[in-house]
């Protein structure tokens, strides 16, 4: 009995069984042809695509072929579904109200050939199809058919959630909108961790690739300057480098404090108020200034270095001082007074830059 329903089933894949009689000798296993396993056939899709598809897709229309779609005639037989290895028994009339989903075709199908290209397998005699995807998944779309709502549990992760129900062929919109604007939070957030961390790799994998110095104009100097900089770790100088950065942050941060207090200021024969501390702040910003240049200069990548938004954060702390040193050279007493908040705003990227 076990051998003959392991017959049964390794008929079922390929694509010229036959429903009774004895099964091919060896002489024939070469005329057959294996069915291509379908499940994973949209898994190269970019799942950021998949999304933006459900709102404005159009209802796909089933294929109209007097031999190949006709209406299955067991309208009140029972679809035994395996998924993953858990087996759900779903009434056809409950699959056949959505006929644009993969299991309503399947419903919908007489042929056997049209089935095989809608499930991964599936038995004739006992009429159980087989799908290799993931039942956790598959228990909100077998819901989705009972009820008629597509809900979405919170623990889901979204890339699969959306992978899956693009392969079932039911669409975001037959869910609620509290599940709908729920997940559609999550997977923002979920795309911006992920673009941080495509980011975030590809920067570590310039920094561990120091051959593309080889080839540069200068190269032992500028690795031994890019080493210096973005490697802490790397020489003793190297870590004083790193402790001298984030003291020079600590000082900008203390100047900025300070500034805004009254008795740190004095009015200068215009009367125009000035910082005490007003040289501390220059060489703060002069010390920015030579760090970015010297990264800027000894980086392999400058693409990479531009795209990087710690990178950005540095550039915006250093341009607002040079940009009231320009101000500064105006005579008009409503734009100077101004000028000093540029700095302040530097500075506030620069401590959270380096936090």
């Amino acid at each position: 009995m076990m051998f003959s329903h392991l017959r049964a089933r390794s008929r079922s894949l390929f694509v010229s069984r036959t429903e009774a009689g004895p099964g091919p000798g060896p002489e024939d296993l070469d005329l057959l042809d294996f069915k291509p396993w379908s499940s994973t056939q949209e898994m190269s899709r970019d799942i950021y695509d998949l999304y933006a598809e459900y709102e404005d897709e159009d209802e796909e229309t089933l294929p109209k072929s007097p031999s190949d779609a006709l209406l299955s005639p067991n309208k009140h037989g029972v679809l035994n579904l395996n998924v993953g290895g858990t087996l759900y028994f779903l009434p056809h009339k409950l699959a056949a109200r959505y006929p644009t989903t993969r299991i309503g075709r399947l419903a919908a199908f007489t042929d056997h050939d049209m089935k095989l290209r809608l499930c991964d397998d599936f038995i004739v005699n006992r009429n159980e199809f087989f799908f290799d995807r993931d039942p956790k998944v598959f228990h909100n779309i077998f819901s989705f058919y009972r009820t008629g709502v597509l809900w979405i549990k919170d623990e889901l992760c979204p890339r699969s959630f959306l992978e899956e129900i693009n392969y079932w062929g039911v669409r975001m919109r037959n869910s609620e909108r509290c599940c709908r604007v729920a997940f559609e939070e999550r997977h923002d957030e979920l795309n911006d961790e992920l673009n941080i961390q495509k980011q975030l790799t590809a920067e570590v994998e310039l920094e561990e690739n120091e051959e593309l110095f080889d080839d540069m104009f200068l190269g032992a100097m500028r690795r031994r300057i890019w080493l210096l900089m973005e490697k802490p770790f790397s020489s003793v100088t190297a870590k004083l480098m790193g402790v001298a950065s984030s003291v020079f942050v600590l000082v900008s941060l203390v100047a900025m404090t300070l500034n805004t207090v009254d008795e740190m200021q004095y009015k200068t024969a215009s009367g125009r108020p000035r910082f005490y501390g007003e040289h501390v702040e220059t060489s703060c910003i002069t010390f920015f200034t030579l760090e970015y240049l010297l990264r800027l200069t000894s980086t392999p990548d400058l693409r990479t270095f531009g795209c990087s938004v710690l990178n950005t954060v540095d550039l915006i702390t250093i341009l607002p001082h040079y940009l009231q040193m320009a101000l500064e050279c105006f005579e008009d007493e409503d734009v100077h007074p101004h000028a000093g908040d540029l700095t302040t705003v530097g500075r506030v990227g620069k401590v959270k830059g380096k936090g």
